[in-house]
């Protein structure tokens, strides 16, 4: 029965088929006191489905992750139905500044604003001194073809103006806002999605696996929340931008630091110091609890300084990982996931520079364009890197970055349809 099995490895000796791929292992005895794992052939591995795998924790893991994408979706629909300047704005460049700097007009609708405004204040409520409930007394009048009195600094003087409220058109917004760079960004970004939540299914037992799969929904659910529509000042007049306040909040103290690394003190195994005090994998949530808290407070840098270090330290444990691991899986899987965490952490952390030194606006432009295909190239790289990186022949990856790529403009279409279509229902 071994022999027509396919291979029999004595003592711990890796079990090979044929072709060279590593094949399933079960242990045994033959009765005579020999120790033999038997190398399963096809068949028998795929009547070993992931889904017997699937944990207590892995079912857990796959309720949360598929919430918190499905709250993002929703939040972004919500906050595109509402009453809107018709304006496409941004927070202040610099850190200690709140407010928004309006850029350009996206729905038409006549104002007194002009590009380069600086808002600071809505019917004389400061928005430095608003809290974050400030505004919701005004969202009984805050309706599509009222007026509102907005306070802008413009050319160093303030000045009121009475603008209009409008509705947002997403075909006008589409069109205005989305670019080539935009859709080289959400490829990047659902081709992640899409290579870790098949690494977490094909290993739903695996801890890289699990952690892979969290960092991709925290990055996708994140661009979803903030990137498709950027924030603007309805956010803060409605009382749903208590959830946008603390879910934004979340990602950049209690998510997405954590997230990174936790992946790093996993992969490719847990680190030996993980082993013995495991109470270390919770201690990045920690620390995002009390940035959480700064959040609270708009004390917002600690979240970068938050992100920035979370980025190195994920970095460094990756490259003792490298150092330390002496089997040849080990080192095959760092190698493709060390390579791909720095070419995609790299690329994230560049659109940090912006944030602390002054650059013209087309570098700003580029590096914010390219932070969404960094990650899908780290994606990748580490989705192949927990798959075992012999899994995966050269045709394999071409096909399958095929498929991700037509399922990502698939999901796309039907994202921006369905917010079409609640637009047009909403309206």
């Amino acid at each position: 029965k071994v022999a027509a099995a396919g291979a029999i490895v004595i003592d711990n000796s890796s079990a090979w088929r044929s072709d060279g791929r590593i094949a399933a292992r079960h242990s045994g005895d033959d009765g005579a006191g020999i120790r033999y794992h038997l190398a399963e052939g096809p068949e028998s591995m795929s009547q070993t489905s992931s889904t017997s795998r699937f944990d207590r924790g892995a079912r857990i893991t796959l309720i949360l992750t598929t919430a918190l994408l499905v709250l993002a979706v929703g939040i972004t629909i919500i906050r595109i139905s509402f009453p809107t300047d018709g304006w496409l704005s941004a927070e202040p460049a610099e850190i200690v500044n709140i407010g928004f700097v309006y850029e350009s007009n996206i729905m038409g609708v006549p104002s007194g604003l002009r590009p380069g405004d600086y808002l600071v204040a809505v019917e004389g409520i400061s928005l430095a001194e608003r809290g974050i409930t400030g505004l919701w007394g005004l969202r009984d009048g805050w309706q599509a073809g009222n007026t509102i009195r907005y306070t802008v600094v413009r050319d160093e003087q303030t000045m009121e103006l009475d603008v209009p409220l409008t509705k947002w058109d997403v075909g006008e917004y589409a069109r205005a806002t989305f670019s080539i760079s935009d859709l080289a960004t959400y490829m990047g970004i659902f081709a992640f999605l899409g290579i870790s939540l098949l690494a977490f299914w094909r290993r739903p037992d695996n801890p890289a696996a699990r952690a892979l799969w969290v960092l991709a929904t925290v990055v996708t659910a994140l661009y979803m929340t903030i990137d498709i529509l950027p924030g603007t000042i309805v956010d803060a007049v409605k009382p749903i931008s208590i959830v946008v306040h603390l879910l934004v909040s979340s990602f950049f103290s209690l998510l997405l630091p954590p997230a990174f690394i936790r992946f790093a003190l996993v992969f490719p195994e847990p680190v030996p110091i993980l082993r013995r005090r495991p109470w270390l994998a919770f201690l990045p949530y920690g620390i995002g609890l009390f940035v959480f808290g700064a959040f609270l407070a708009q004390i917002f840098v600690f979240g970068w300084v938050w992100m920035v270090i979370s980025v190195f330290i994920t970095l460094a444990l990756l490259v003792y990982s490298a150092l330390t691991v002496h089997d040849a899986v080990g080192r095959a899987q760092l190698r493709w996931g060390l390579g791909g965490a720095i070419v995609g952490l790299g690329y994230f952390f560049l659109t940090f520079i912006p944030v602390f030194l002054p650059v013209p606006e087309p570098v700003e432009n580029f590096l914010n364009a390219t932070t969404g295909f960094g990650f899908g190239i780290m994606g990748v790289a580490l989705g192949i890197a927990v798959l075992r990186y012999r899994l995966f022949d050269i045709d394999v990856i071409i096909r399958k970055t095929t498929s991700y790529a037509i399922l990502t403009a698939l999901l796309a279409l039907v994202y921006f349809g369905s917010i079409v279509i609640l637009q047009r229902l909403l309206a």
